[in-house]
């Protein structure tokens, strides 16, 4: 607890944060747009709103700048400054910068916008239930050192509203109480960006993310406290806001497109449906789970999914889950009484939660239907909330050996991996009923011997882990996706991880392959220069500003874009001297070219390589930049 009071500590009076102490973030890319979020700390006495200027570009020098503005931190939003950057070009990875009144500038952000149309490589990781009081977040600074993703998904529990008993391994002093109001729910939130590894991942990639009971308590039917808990959440986290669906519930579920590659479905399972019935070890013979009208995700949620399905005519379709889709039967393991009592886990019953998917077959029935009839198995399935790691089919009928078959994947409609929860406890922490440090041996001895017995009942699940820590990873091409599960320490800072398992689910074969991968995926060939640790000094950041309303729109477009080996830059009505600047993705100056008379702009490639490129078109004090890919 020392040492943690002594990390915020320095953190929140580190001058060169200052007065954007959380940080920066970036959420929800399309092709032409990104969230970019920053909180400004004011003085004590500040009760005015601040207008901070935003500066957008392409390298992390700010030469090639693409956008500035002006944007309101405002004390009704806890000066927290959120704006939706529009105007961006496809599958380009942006840098941005907030400056202060003052001069003082925030951390740079890095981020990158979706592809449009092809789209050969995509990358995410995948994580859920971050409690700052289980464990320290070393599993964020890894995936801040990535450089090469496309996304950070979050599947839910992004904050916790208390802290459990079985994880207090880093409980500050005071003890946090659980928030019930608008104040409390912002305070929990300032309390979690301050964390140095959370503040650099939300740094270097966008981030996707979803809410669970965690985010937004309402155990107690408390209208303030979850109205409140809804607001906080859509302050804090670059998320964008959509309109209202029931009162006091904003919606959280959307698709994101990454070019014809992924179809990304951001589910949320917490708000909409009916109540869960049965919770003991007779769940499963609950009349009430074969109810067909009973619904998990809402009828005006659910009929968006479908008709989103329909439509989807990208390779694959990613769907984040709060919750363990695959069946998961607790009423097949063996008898292990002697060895732990189940009933210190919640929700146990022949199905094992029936909070999750298993609560609700019929609903997930009709998912399933729908996916099969979309005639595609290349369905993946990213879920959370549970603490356990799973690689599974989805399948029905798991335990019908006409149906479904763990060699051939049978009428398995796709796969899905969960990959533990990177802080919370997991089962040997909760058998061992210990509140700190790692539990002994005997405790994750009885967790494999679990997780083992999990695997051979349920043969539709082909890896389990219910000790280990981490988040995963999908490395996705048209012809397979790799899920991997990477274990990291919590108890302590630690700045190593391990591949704990890897499966690939080859395109249109709807399962994990039985044979584990024994390396980890190789990167992207291209990687993005990381955004630097510190931010920029006073007063540094410089430019051309471009004018939007002035030459951007007598400029037209680049044609053909991709081109083969030159491209063309209409002038439009533009007369005079026109100075034209190629750079490469790192900002690298290729070559310059002046235009004296008034004609199309025409380049030749011919002695570059293929890659994306990005040309700064000059008239007088003004610019515009276009971006065109070459390939020969």
């Amino acid at each position: 607890a020392q040492l943690e009071e002594k990390r915020i500590d320095d953190l929140r009076h580190q001058e060169a944060l200052a007065p954007f102490y959380h940080g920066v973030a970036s959420g929800d890319p399309a092709f032409n747009k990104v969230i970019l979020w920053t909180r400004y700390t004011p003085d004590s006495t500040q009760l005015q709103p601040v207008q901070l200027s935003y500066t957008i570009a392409t390298d992390t020098s700010f030469s090639n700048i693409v956008q500035q503005g002006i944007v309101e931190a405002n004390p009704l939003n806890d000066f927290i400054a959120k704006i939706d950057a529009s105007g961006l070009s496809p599958n380009t990875y942006y840098y941005f910068v907030f400056t202060a009144p003052d001069g003082r500038n925030s951390l740079i952000g890095r981020t990158k916008t979706t592809a449009l149309n092809d789209y050969e490589h995509f990358r995410a990781a995948t994580l859920s239930c971050t409690s700052i009081y289980s464990g320290y977040f070393n599993g964020y600074a890894r995936i801040a050192e990535r450089n090469d993703l496309d996304v950070v998904i979050h599947t839910g529990d992004y904050l916790y509203d208390f802290v459990d008993g079985n994880g207090n391994n880093r409980v500050p002093d005071p003890y946090p109480e659980v928030p019930k109001d608008l104040k409390s729910w912002r305070d929990r939130h300032y309390y979690y960006e301050l964390d140095p590894d959370l503040i650099k991942a939300r740094q270097q990639h966008p981030f996707v993310v979803i809410w669970d009971n965690h985010d937004v308590d309402d155990y107690d039917n408390n209208a303030l406290s979850y109205k409140s808990a809804n607001q906080s959440f859509f302050e804090w986290i670059p998320i964008r806001l959509n309109q209202v669906q029931l009162i006091d519930t904003l919606i959280t579920y959307r698709h994101l497109q990454f070019g014809n590659l992924v179809d990304l479905f951001l589910l949320d399972c917490y708000s909409f449906g009916d109540s869960p019935v049965g919770s003991n070890a007779n769940t499963v013979f609950t009349p009430e789970l074969d109810d067909t009208s009973r619904t998990y995700l809402g009828k005006i949620q659910r009929s968006w999914l479908f008709s989103e399905i329909k439509k989807s005519t990208a390779n694959w379709r990613i769907f984040g889950s709060q919750k363990l889709m695959s069946p998961w039967c607790l009423g097949c393991f063996p008898d292990i009484s002697d060895m732990v009592d189940f009933p210190t886990i919640n929700d146990q019953g022949n199905v094992f939660n029936t909070r999750a998917w298993d609560g609700y077959p019929k609903e997930r029935q009709k998912l399933f239907t729908v996916l099969k009839e979309k005639g595609t198995k290349n369905n993946v399935v990213v879920s959370g909330d549970a603490h356990l790691a799973f690689f599974a089919d989805l399948t029905d009928k798991p335990f019908n050996p006409l149906e479904y078959n763990p060699i051939t994947g049978g009428n398995s409609v796709g796969v899905e991996l969960l990959p533990s929860s990177l802080t919370r406890e997991n089962l040997d922490e909760i058998i061992a009923s210990e509140g700190s440090g790692k539990p002994g041996m005997e405790y994750y001895y009885a967790a494999e011997a679990l997780a083992n017995a999990s695997v051979l009942a349920n043969i539709h699940h082909a890896y389990t882990n219910f000790s280990d820590h981490g988040y995963g990873l999908l490395d996705i091409t048209p012809e397979r996706v790799v899920g991997e599960f990477w274990v990291s320490e919590k108890i302590e800072p630690s700045t190593s991880e391990e591949l704990k398992r890897s499966h690939t689910c080859d395109s249109e074969t709807g399962h994990w392959n039985r044979i584990p991968n024994f390396s980890a995926t190789p990167g992207k060939d291209f990687q993005a220069d990381p955004a630097p640790l510190t931010p920029p000094k006073k007063g540094s950041i410089t430019g051309i500003r471009e004018n939007n309303n002035l030459l951007n729109k007598q400029i037209g477009n680049i044609y053909p874009n991709p081109t083969t080996g030159s491209f063309t830059i209409d002038r439009g009505a533009i007369e005079g001297v026109l100075k034209v600047e190629i750079y490469d993705v790192r900002s690298a100056l290729i070559k310059t070219i002046i235009y004296k008379v008034k004609e199309p702009l025409k380049i030749d490639l011919l002695a570059m390589s293929n890659g994306t490129y990005f040309a700064r078109i000059y008239y007088g004090n003004m610019s515009v930049l276009r971006k065109f890919v070459l390939k020969k």
